[in-house]
């Protein structure tokens, strides 16, 4: 890790954060955003007090297509806990027109506008190791993560982490991060935000900056501590993160950050 305060953006120095948690987010999805909120700060005090202990989490939505009351709710909620950015950008994907160009081809999607917009606005402002992209239906053990950077079992560089999949894309079989979370090294955020506005806009996510990421020759970590709860894969004690946690199993977190599932 580079110590606070040193710059690799030229001569601009730029405040360190260890990790930058971006949760993608509905302007609607207040809801989704306190479950996290409730949970965030305390894995962060689980964090060891040897381990680096600079971490943001902000909330990505797109100004374009709420109501006037729910821009109005969402305003007011940014204003109270300071914590959500307001995009450029759609906020939901038109599903009839990202099915009609589910072929990667063409179509402007929500999501990865929210992904590019947001790793963009973090290399503008601050110095960090990793971008951590959040589903906000996941539960995420940020103290966990930390732990992996700190006892070196992830790479710093050139790498995404989280659960990688294996799937069809522009007519090849190709690896890409399960859009439930995942981690960018610095480097590869810094590709994406140089090339904000050329690279591939459309849907699926995850498959699309799968594209991205490959064209910097990033290596794809499969981690076994992602768990997708929806799939049945069940809970385990050592998870970083769980996706589509029930309702149920969000109140059965205990203080030390454990599901009880």
């Amino acid at each position: 890790m580079l110590p606070e305060g040193q710059a690799r953006q030229g001569t601009i120095q730029l405040p360190y954060i260890s990790v930058v948690v971006i949760a993608t987010s509905a302007a609607g999805w207040s809801d989704r955003r306190g479950r996290i909120r409730a949970q965030f700060p305390r894995n962060v005090r689980l964090i060891p007090d040897n381990e680096e202990q600079s971490v943001l989490l902000k909330f990505a939505v797109g100004r374009h297509g709420p109501s006037q009351e729910v821009i109005s709710n969402v305003t007011l909620e940014a204003e109270n806990f300071a914590d959500i950015l307001m995009l450029d950008c759609l906020d939901e994907d038109d599903s009839l027109n990202l099915q009609a160009n589910w072929d990667l081809t063409a179509g402007v999607s929500a999501t990865t506008s929210k992904v590019m917009l947001s790793v963009t606005w973090a290399v503008r402002h601050y110095d960090f190791d990793y971008f951590f992209r959040l589903g906000d239906d996941s539960y995420f053990r940020i103290d966990r993560f930390m732990s992996l950077i700190s006892h070196q079992q992830i790479p710093a560089k050139s790498a995404v982490v989280g659960q990688i999949l294996h799937g069809h894309v522009f007519g090849e079989l190709q690896p890409y991060p399960q859009g439930m979370g995942y981690g960018l090294t610095y480097d590869v955020c810094t590709f994406i935000a140089g090339n904000e506005g050329q690279l591939l806009n459309t849907a699926p996510e995850d498959c699309v900056v799968a594209r991205w990421l490959m064209a910097v020759g990033a290596h794809f970590i499969n981690s076994p501590h992602w768990r997708d709860i929806a799939l049945g894969e069940g809970c385990q004690p050592d998870m970083v993160l769980a996706h589509k946690l029930p309702a149920d199993l969000w109140s059965n977190i205990t203080d030390s950050g454990t599901i009880e599932c």
